[in-house]
């Protein structure tokens, strides 16, 4: 096999006042601390790598003809360079605010500054405000918005359930010694019809027409909980559940279309419900 060639620098400005388990730069964790006195706390980092590699399905190198090429060919260089920026505000002492973001461009064809694959220049991987209800951190905390979650209790492991970047509202409540109750009440994780041109002026105040997008089950959300035991010594458990209700993707009767909308409601463009 080749070898594989990495090069990976990074420079971080006071990180400690964050805490963040995971390095890569849109799927970690950003948190402002409940205790410490700071109002507005800043982080940043950045990093270039560059990597190759070849003969990762272990097949050599056929050069016959072109099909053999195709075939048999997998080598790949590429080179990124890559930026985050961390804010956290503590408005007072019982809300703050938290915003993450990052950007990653490869080497070449000047994408560094282009958009990336999510249509936007910037990823935000935090922009939530969190309250906490209680005296001292004591009381459970509310966070509303886009933030890092995953069930965990695996170590250094990875988490194959749930660890993702996630919109939704999340509340902690401490179970004195024994553990603390996670719940979501609600996360949005998929819109299945086009709100590319919602507008709050158009939609609500019905000065357009066109209101069939916000009509059928379009919306999918997930709902569960977690159960955190770790106050049994050296054993720790969780316990966890999700529910998850599906919306139904709209779908042009006129067209082969996409998704699977309520028929009941001509593929989810008319009616408030779904079969």
């Amino acid at each position: 096999m080749h070898p594989r060639l990495t090069a990976l620098f990074a420079l971080a400005l006071p990180i400690h006042a964050f805490a963040q388990d995971a390095l890569d730069l849109e799927y970690r964790n950003v948190e402002m601390p409940i205790e410490g006195e700071e109002k507005l706390t800043v982080s940043g980092g950045f990093e270039s790598a560059w990597y190759e590699y070849s003969d990762l399905d272990f097949r050599t190198l056929d050069e016959s003809s072109d099909q053999a090429i195709l075939d048999s060919d997998d080598r790949g260089e590429f080179a990124f360079t890559g930026l985050s920026l961390n804010l956290a505000h503590r408005i007072e002492d019982h809300l703050s605010v938290v915003v993450g973001t990052s950007y990653r461009g490869l080497w070449g064809n000047d994408q560094f500054g282009n958009t990336n694959p999510y249509g936007g220049l910037f990823y935000f991987n935090a922009a939530y405000l969190e309250g906490n209800l209680g005296q001292e951190g004591a009381g459970p905390r509310v966070r509303v918005g886009r933030q890092y979650f995953e069930i965990g209790g695996l170590g250094a492991g990875n988490d194959y359930i749930l660890a993702d970047v996630l919109d939704m509202v999340r509340v902690d409540v401490k179970l004195g010694d024994f553990g603390n109750l996670i719940l979501v009440p609600v996360n949005v994780f998929s819109a299945s019809t086009d709100h590319d041109g919602a507008n709050f002026v158009n939609y609500i105040g019905q000065s357009s027409p066109s209101t069939f997008n916000f009509r059928g089950d379009t919306v999918t959300r997930r709902h569960g909980m977690i159960l955190e035991a770790t106050g049994l010594g050296a054993l720790e458990t969780r316990a966890y559940g999700f529910y998850s209700d599906i919306g139904a993707a709209a779908v042009d009767p006129a067209s082969d279309g996409y998704g699977s909308g309520a028929d009941i409601s001509y593929g989810g463009l008319l009616g408030n419900f779904s079969d």
